[in-house]
């Protein structure tokens, strides 16, 4: 009886972590910020996190960037934020309100195959594997 209880035990705990969404080495689309719902956006905001180097990259509106983060299990935060410099009048004002959330995000948690990027308890930005 007690080997098939830690039997069923391991079961659950491996199929728990199995479930567990990686943040890295997805592309994340950008659904929300802040109240601000971007779902329908033409070409998607986008934020990639390259496990092995630390980097980040993506697209911003009208830019692709690139930088650093930093994480543990419930910590993230990017440093050295830099992107190409073309101008969109009318995208620039979402992508200066993206890069300022990701200097300011915190942590991060994950519900399904959404990312949270948060400062403190406050969810800054909304991203979802299939942009949805």
């Amino acid at each position: 009886m007690r080997g098939i209880l830690i039997f069923i035990t391991l079961v659950i705990l491996i199929s728990c972590k199995a479930q567990q969404v990686a943040i890295t080495n997805v592309e994340w689309k950008l659904v929300k910020m802040g109240d601000t719902d971007l779902s329908t956006v033409g070409q998607p905001v986008t934020l990639t996190l390259d496990e092995p180097n630390k980097k980040i990259s993506g697209f911003a509106g009208c830019n692709r960037f690139f930088g650093g983060y930093q994480s543990t299990e419930a910590t993230l935060s990017f440093t050295g934020i830099g992107s190409t410099k073309m101008f969109c009048q009318d995208r620039m004002p979402i992508e200066d309100a993206y890069f300022q959330s990701l200097s300011s995000v915190q942590a991060y948690k994950i519900e399904g195959n959404k990312l949270y990027l948060l400062l403190e308890d406050k969810v800054m930005l909304e991203f979802s594997k299939e942009g949805k």
